[in-house]
Parts: C-alpha cells; structure tokens; sequence
C-alpha cells in the first residue's frame, strides 16, 4: 500500500514537474534538510557529523546508488502506466533480499519468505492488470 502510495504521488510529482532530474534534485535536498534537522533536534549536531565522518565512501556510494535507482523509476513514472512503476518498486524487495542473502551471507527467514511471496504476487497481479 505504502509502495503504491508514494507511486502515485512521485508521478504526479515529476509528471507536473516534466523533468525527472530537477524533480528528483529537489526531492533529496527537501528530505535531506528535513532528516538533518530531525536527527539534530531529536539527538544533537554531533551525532550527525559522526555518521558522516564515519564512512563517507559508503555514505557517498548508498546515495549515488539510491539517486540512480530513484532516477529511473522517475523516468519510468514520466512515460509508463503507474501501476506498472509501481509493481516494479515492489519487486526491489525481493532482489534487495536475495542480495543480502547471496553476497552479504544474511539468513533469510520463514517470515521473509512469506512476505516476498505476496510482494511477487502483488507484482505479479499489478503487471497482469
């Protein structure tokens, strides 16, 4: 629901915007200065700089990663049906899952599984639609 939710409001978000790369810029710089501000009041200034300072190579990496997979679903979302956008963003999951269970050694449980499985069907079924 959730996926689905955020779906339709980025389409209409880079569709009224027409370009996927000011509209996704603007994006992370709102949440940006949204989650710092977060971070400081609800800890304090220096909690922020240690996680920056901690690894900034895979700080650096994680968000040109995310800025680039975000990027494509907005050029997706600008030219394709949303609900196929969507049931693309859902199947992540399940890739991210079997990422972490082949290349990182995460054990995937029961629970998991089940949970990919109506992900997938949930795919499967926007796909078909």
């Amino acid at each position: 629901m959730m996926i689905a939710t955020y779906t339709v409001v980025d389409g209409y978000g880079v569709r009224a915007n027409g370009d996927a790369v000011s509209f996704i810029g603007t994006s992370f710089v709102l949440h940006a200065i949204l989650l710092s501000t977060i971070v400081v009041l609800r800890r304090d200034r220096s909690t922020l700089i240690t996680a920056i300072n901690a690894r900034p190579d895979r700080l650096l990496f994680a968000g040109a990663a995310n800025a680039g997979a975000y990027l494509f679903v907005m050029i997706a979302a600008r030219v394709e049906p949303l609900g196929l956008v969507s049931g693309l963003r859902e199947t992540s999951t399940l890739l991210g899952l079997l990422f972490a269970s082949r290349f990182l050694g995460e054990r995937v449980t029961r629970r998991q599984t089940i949970a990919i499985a109506v992900v997938a069907t949930g795919a499967v079924a926007i796909a078909d639609a």
